[in-house]
């Protein structure tokens, strides 16, 4: 049984921060509700449990992104995501198997269950001293199994965040992954860019990135394209505005028990739009394609074995007291 999640929004915009996805790269975004922290700086209130969300089945969220855009990567962010791990699961799956470059940001405070094949990049945003959430972190050497490619981001608002930033650094210095990490410090009020440029700087930090927030520079939040979450995905139009894989396509169809007319037109149209016109060809694949789908969603958990990618599990560990 597929898990719903609680999304926020879904919009179109540009990449504002250092990660998988270069700054001012165009991105799907996809906004889960609900966060377990209250940092004291929080630009995004509206994602905290409690407000307006929309239940969404994870097919109908790759359905809208699929159909609203031409993008092909998407970062999930929140909120917390692994608030909802199990519908997170299967959220990623779906973007990988529909061709999607995927991008988490998680907030330091938890460790998924596994660290799923299907995630691209991991931006992890350890939340320091003036967030007043330091103490929900996670131990670094917990931190550290993140797999590569992992950002690990701190938000520096002032001179108290930056030593601690300091002292972060010099105790990861000791772990064996530090190598395999993008180390990230982003300048938050009253903290200026130059201010803490200047510090960098000073201290010889060069193997540390510095990255500025470019959509809240550009007030960029205020004219996204936030998409229509209770739009039904047309499907007399299936690559009208994108080009899915095909058998992303045959999934979309079958999930919506798609007629054998609506079956043959999007097929038609998908492979026009790849120079392919021959009839007899595009039903053949379309047969095919049709059957893979429909045996493969008999069931929305991932396979074990075969051609599914293995995940590997998180470690625990226990916090000295």
């Amino acid at each position: 049984m597929a898990s719903t999640l609680e999304v926020n929004e879904i919009f179109l915009g540009v990449s504002g921060e250092i990660g998988l996805f270069k700054q001012g790269s165009w991105t799907v975004f996809i906004r889960l509700d609900g966060c377990n922290l209250r940092c004291k700086w929080c630009d995004t209130t509206r994602a905290r449990k409690g407000n307006k969300h929309t239940d969404m089945d994870p097919s109908d969220i790759v359905d809208l992104v699929m159909w609203n855009t031409r993008v092909r990567q998407v970062l999930i962010t929140g909120g917390e995501p692994l608030q909802q791990e199990k519908g997170f699961k299967q959220l990623v799956r779906l973007l990988s198997e529909a061709g999607y470059l995927v991008q988490v940001e998680t907030n330091g405070s938890k460790i998924p269950e596994y660290f799923y094949t299907w995630v691209d990049c991991w931006v992890v945003d350890y939340k320091l001293r003036s967030s007043g959430q330091t103490k929900k972190m996670e131990e670094l050497s917990r931190l550290a199994q993140f797999p590569s490619p992992c950002f690990l981001k701190f938000v520096v608002s002032t001179d108290e965040d930056y030593e601690q930033a300091k002292a972060l650094l010099k105790r990861m210095s000791r772990l064996d992954r530090r190598d395999k990490w993008s180390l990230v410090m982003s300048p938050c009020a009253p903290m200026t860019p130059d201010a803490l440029y200047q510090k960098m700087k000073a201290d010889s930090l060069m193997a540390v990135l510095f990255s500025l927030q470019i959509h809240k520079w550009g007030k960029l939040d205020e004219v996204r394209e936030v998409i229509d979450l209770s739009q039904d995905t047309p499907p007399t139009r299936p690559a009208a505005r994108c080009k899915p894989t095909a058998m992303a396509l045959a999934r979309w169809l079958v999930r919506r028990g798609a007629k054998p007319k609506i079956v043959k037109e999007a097929f038609q149209a998908y492979y026009k739009t790849k120079g392919r016109t021959n009839k007899e060809w595009v039903k053949r694949h379309a047969k095919k394609y049709m059957g893979l789908a429909a045996n493969d969603l008999e069931s929305t958990e991932p396979k074990k074995g075969g051609a599914q990618p293995k995940n590997v599990k998180a470690k625990k560990s226990v916090r000295k007291k």
